[in-house]
């Protein structure tokens, strides 16, 4: 018996978990991270190039993969049902129709934090992206709006009582 559990014992240590892997994409050369668009929890940013401005710099937080927040990004690039949604989203589009051009956006993740934390109150995702426009060197060429300074963080509402779902 002493074998029997050991060998099982050794054959539940021994397997060989996928590794979780940092990118999904189907064609890995058109990723918009390089192979880590999965991440979570991460200020971003999008750098936007055109042939008639200087270089616009867009910075935002997203608590969910970097990937499903830029399929909503693209959506709203391609749909003008949402070219509201951001500032980002307004400028591609005034860039679109006042003069003719696509301009060539260029992602990267600038660093990971924690969302928000019903322990100590606070979220650090949102501290982070408030810090990061406040201190950007460049600010006339941020397209981030001033009013996003003062606006409270949307990751708390997932910790509220009206969110709770008796069902579960």
């Amino acid at each position: 018996i002493h074998q029997i559990i050991s060998s099982h014992n050794k054959n539940i240590i021994s397997t060989n978990e996928d590794p979780v892997s940092d990118c999904n994409c189907r064609n890995k050369t058109n990723c918009p991270l390089n192979g880590n668009c999965k991440q979570e929890s991460v200020l971003y940013k999008c750098t936007v190039a055109t042939n008639s401005e200087p270089i616009k710099v867009y910075l935002v937080v997203t608590e969910g993969e970097f990937k499903d927040r830029f399929y909503k990004h693209q959506s709203s690039f391609n749909n003008k049902t949402y070219a509201n949604s951001t500032s980002l989203s307004k400028y591609i589009w005034e860039r679109k129709e006042k003069f003719n051009e696509t301009p060539t956006l260029k992602w990267e993740i600038v660093k990971s934090f924690p969302a928000y934390s019903n322990k100590t109150k606070t979220c650090s995702l949102c501290l982070q992206e408030k810090l990061a426009i406040i201190t950007y060197p460049d600010q006339q060429n941020l397209l981030n709006k001033r009013n996003e300074l003062i606006s409270k963080c949307r990751y708390e509402n997932k910790f509220l009582l009206k969110t709770f779902n008796t069902n579960d």
